[in-house]
């Protein structure tokens, strides 16, 4: 061997009665709406709970209006998205815009990625766990609703009406 070994884990997401423990300082409704918004990730229903969790109860799961994205993830996801390269923010922006799931072909048309760039640029998300396939051919969604909303909300305004007005064309 000429170097350390790395063990990659794959931790599992926390059943709710295990997040109801985490959040535990939140009352039983609150903590119910922030598991639905964070699912069973540790770091999401920490940084949910610090937010008021009554607000949550109103909003239904991965909804990408009103806000509410806390900052350390809103923080932390910026980073993931820091290293892609253009074309591949450039896509995931626009398939924030097409919903959940997105149709790829909907998110291209969208986008200011050009169709022989789409390819690679859907590769880039994939290997950066930003997006995964479903069972659908041409069909992804977000690896969490909350990075779909954050990646949707740190759109610039401009660029969010134009991609709305250019999907409600396509």
């Amino acid at each position: 061997l000429t170097g350390p070994r790395a063990r990659r884990l794959e931790l599992r997401h926390l059943s709710e009665a295990e997040a109801a423990l985490l959040l535990e300082h939140l009352d039983r409704d609150a903590a119910a709406a922030v598991y639905r918004h964070g699912g069973g990730n540790p770091f999401y229903l920490e940084q949910l709970g610090r937010m008021d969790g009554s607000a949550l109860e109103a909003q239904p799961a991965g909804g990408a209006a009103g806000g509410g994205v806390p900052p350390a993830v809103a923080g932390a996801i910026a980073a993931e998205l820091g290293s892609l390269p253009e074309r591949a923010r450039l896509l995931l922006g626009a398939a924030a815009i097409a919903g959940e799931p997105f149709d790829l072909d909907l998110a291209v048309a969208i986008s200011d990625v050009d169709a022989a760039e789409a390819l690679p640029a859907l590769d880039e998300l994939l290997d950066a766990d930003l997006v995964r396939p479903t069972q659908v051919p041409r069909r992804f969604v977000f690896r969490h609703p909350l990075v779909r909303r954050a990646v949707y909300e740190g759109l610039g305004g401009g660029w969010r009406l134009s991609a709305h007005a250019q999907a409600a064309e396509t």
